[in-house]
């Protein structure tokens, strides 16, 4: 997703993309899945959920990209349509975003993807099927295998996919690592869940499960009513806070970032192997954080370990 808008539109399409599309388009997906709660059982949902992402990963590389010349206007098309000056500014960002807009899309249904699947879909089933008084041993391990994901995917990007000729034949090997990954993530899932049923009895639903292995029923509230439940806890008030400090951070500095590796790497085959391994390094660099972050806020307290990103940010600006 990055090496088609950045490479395509520039960085600053990024920043763009999160206000104007990300946003609106979780907002909608939010109230989507909210809806689909109340009608499926967590199975079902879990399923409806990630399959249509994977359909479009597919159909996105077997139909859309190939035609992206008969698909995407012209940039001077564009240009001249748009308002006052389109050449420069903001103006110009949207005008290179309207003028390439399934990249632009496949940003954003990527960047809900990504939200999605682990944020949601994976913590979802993990506090489902893991007792509370288990979570600290089996949650720092999730968040340890996960930091091997990337190391993975980035090698296979560098090793094989930007190996390609072009990067039209890069997204198809792309494409059949994300579709066999989709394969598999549906299949450990149903795995999963007939062993918990047959093993241990229970039967992932609406309804929770109590200390007596006793159903318990969940009150269901609507959208607007889950987000006043939300707003009333002082702390789940100050968990959006660090959320939202997180994504500010994160988000200026990639767009700055990204703009110089875009400088370096104009070619969108050279800039998808630079990724690849800075997606490995950054995996890698998780799995060291998590594994010796757990001693530092034991020893030092959660204020220091808190504080020890924003000041490495600070110390490299």
């Amino acid at each position: 997703k990055d090496t088609l808008v950045v490479t395509q539109c520039g960085a600053e399409a990024i920043a763009f993309l999160k206000i104007y599309g990300v946003l609106p388009a979780a907002t909608a997906f939010i109230a989507l899945y909210s809806k689909m709660s109340d009608v499926f059982s967590k199975t079902t949902l879990f399923y409806a959920t990630c399959v249509p992402f994977f359909v479009f990963f597919a159909l996105f590389d077997m139909l859309i990209y190939p035609n992206v010349n008969r698909l995407h206007p012209s940039l001077a098309a564009v240009q001249a349509i748009l308002p006052g000056n389109s050449q420069t500014g903001g103006m110009a960002v949207l005008a290179n975003i309207v003028s390439h807009w399934t990249s632009a899309l496949f940003y954003i249904v990527s960047e809900i993807y990504s939200s999605v699947s682990v944020g949601l879909l994976f913590w979802q089933f993990a506090n489902d099927v893991v007792p509370v008084d288990q979570a600290k041993r089996f949650y720092p391990l999730f968040s340890q295998m996960s930091g091997l994901a990337p190391v993975l995917a980035g090698q296979y990007v560098v090793r094989f996919a930007s190996k390609a000729t072009d990067f039209s034949s890069s997204m198809h090997r792309l494409t059949a690592a994300v579709t066999f990954a989709g394969i598999m993530i549906c299949f450990f899932y149903n795995a999963s869940v007939k062993y918990i049923a047959k093993n241990e009895g229970v039967q992932l639903s609406a309804s929770a499960v109590d200390g007596d292995g006793k159903k318990k029923k969940k009150p269901k509230m609507s959208m607007m009513e889950s987000i006043k439940f939300l707003a009333s806890s002082q702390y789940l008030r100050l968990i959006a806070a660090l959320v939202l400090g997180y994504g500010l951070s994160i988000n200026f500095t990639e767009v700055m970032w990204k703009s110089l590796v875009k400088k370096q790497y104009p070619n969108p085959l050279d800039y998808q192997r630079f990724m690849g391994n800075f997606s490995s390094a950054v995996g890698l660099s998780t799995c060291i954080v998590i594994l010796f972050g757990v001693h530092v806020i034991r020893i030092l307290g959660w204020r220091i370990g808190a504080i020890a990103t924003p000041a490495i940010m600070a110390i490299l600006a």
